[in-house]
């Protein structure tokens, strides 16, 4: 089941992204990669926050 997820990148910016992102998602402060793909669930390199509905 797919879900949105509430992250928080490195440098303190939080961002909504998609837990089963298909493409690299960075951070739209400072471009860290917050989400790379992994062919299902996607490989989160951040801290999550909350899981959004």
């Amino acid at each position: 089941m797919s879900r949105f997820l509430k992250v928080q990148c490195d440098c303190g910016a939080q961002q909504i992204v998609f837990g089963d992102a298909k493409s690299e998602v960075t951070c739209q402060k400072c471009g860290n990669t917050l989400v790379g793909p992994s062919g299902g669930r996607a490989n989160i390199h951040c801290r999550i926050l909350e899981v959004l509905g």
